[in-house]
C-alpha cells in the first residue's frame, strides 16, 4: 500500500497493485518477467572461497582511531559468511573483469570478512568479493 498526497490535512489513500517477478538465483526483483529469465540465464561465479577459510586483501583497510590516523593495512582475516549470488554491476565487471565481453554480465558472490586491526588490535568485518582477496589458508573441514 502506498500512500501518496494530503488533501485538508487528511490523508488520501491510494492502493496500487505492483507485480514483480524474481530471479531464483539472485533473488532480485524485476517489473518483467522477460527480465527475470534473462537474469536467470545468468552465470553464476565460480566459488573458490568458502566458509573459513583464511584471506588477505589485495586492496588495504584503514584505522579508523584517533591513535592511529589513516594507517593503512592489508588485512588478513576469516570468512565467517558466504553471501547469496548477486547480479554484478558495471564498477564490478569494468575494475575486476576488466571489461571484457565474454566475462561480462554474471552473478557475483560477496563475502563477509572478520579481521583484527595490527594497529587498535579491534576485530572488525568486511565485505569483499572474490577478485578482492588472495587464499592464506583453506579451512581444512571443507576440503
Amino acid at each position: 500500500m502506498k500512500v501518496i498526497g494530503t488533501f485538508g490535512g487528511k490523508l488520501k489513500k491510494i492502493v496500487q497493485r505492483i507485480v514483480w517477478y524474481q530471479c531464483e538465483v539472485c533473488k532480485t526483483r524485476h517489473p518483467s518477467k522477460k527480465e527475470a529469465l534473462r537474469c536467470e540465464k545468468k552465470p553464476v561465479e565460480e566459488k573458490i572461497f568458502s566458509l573459513g577459510d583464511t584471506v588477505q586483501l589485495n586492496r588495504f583497510v584503514y584505522c579508523h582511531n584517533l591513535q592511529h590516523p589513516s594507517q593503512k593495512f592489508r588485512a588478513v582475516g576469516r570468512i565467517v559468511r558466504v553471501r547469496k549470488p548477486e547480479p554484478a554491476d558495471e564498477d564490478y565487471e569494468n575494475r575486476y573483469l576488466g571489461g571484457k565481453r565474454e566475462r561480462k554480465q554474471s552473478h557475483v558472490l560477496s563475502f563477509e570478512i572478520k579481521y583484527k586491526c595490527p594497529f587498535c588490535k579491534k576485530e572488525k568485518d568486511a565485505l569483499c568479493l572474490t577478485p578482492e582477496m588472495e587464499l592464506v589458508k583453506k579451512n581444512k573441514k571443507n576440503r
